[in-house]
């Protein structure tokens, strides 16, 4: 058997400082995106030394905010590609769990509203029996007025009745 030839895992000098040029490069980039053009740079030196005040509280700011904004937005970049990774697993659990949790309040809810609209409806049928019984008593009484007909068969078909008589 032919011995194998070793591969060299060691790194080069050379490669490093190709890593090195091209984080640079890339930093470079980054920087020219959030550093203003010269124009600009040269507006913001002016106002900077017009408003001292300001301009100290800004850079404070920034300093002092931006890199927990910053791990902040790591932060939130790391859940989301987690997310990502494992959402079809995530997506199937935290549905049956919201709707395990929906179905907790929607069954009482149900059980409620359909109360109300079982006693709504009993308390309808009661009143047009109450006004129907109401309305015979009155017209067995000689009154004129006819409930039933307001009541079963609309206001033009009562106003029709009365032309006719």
């Amino acid at each position: 058997m032919a011995p194998m030839p070793e591969q060299s895992t060691s790194k080069t000098p050379q490669s490093y400082t190709d890593r090195l040029v091209s984080l640079i490069a890339l930093l470079r980039t980054a920087l020219d995106r959030v550093v203003p053009s010269p124009e600009r740079r040269s507006r913001l030196i002016e106002l900077a030394r017009s408003h001292p005040f300001l301009a100290t509280l800004l850079v404070s700011q920034i300093v002092f905010a931006g890199p927990p904004l910053l791990l902040f937005a790591l932060f939130i970049a790391n859940v989301l590609a987690f997310s990502l990774l494992f959402a079809v697993i995530a997506a199937v659990s935290a549905t049956v769990f919201c709707a395990g949790f929906a179905l907790l309040i929607l069954v009482p809810t149900m059980a409620v509203m359909m109360t109300i609209g079982f006693g709504v409806w009993l308390w309808a049928w009661t009143l047009y029996g109450i006004v129907r019984l109401v309305g015979e008593s009155f017209n067995s009484g000689g009154t004129g007025v006819n409930f039933d007909v307001a009541l079963s068969k609309g206001r033009s078909e009562q106003q029709e009745k009365r032309e006719k008589n």
